[in-house]
């Protein structure tokens, strides 16, 4: 009986570690975007700079 608790409370904590994971990761990756969209406004500014345009 003792293990069939145990066995479902790693279960539980592996789906908790996963889900964690993943959604740690969707979020780092949005971060991400959003600051290289930055990036990219700004890239774009001083390109127009640099053409003289």
């Amino acid at each position: 009986m003792k293990a069939i608790v145990l066995a479902c409370l790693a279960f539980i904590y592996l789906i908790g570690l996963g889900t964690g994971l993943l959604l740690g990761a969707v979020l780092d990756i949005n971060l991400v975007g959003r600051a290289e969209r930055k990036a990219q406004a700004r890239q774009s500014d001083t390109d127009d700079i640099n053409l003289g345009i």
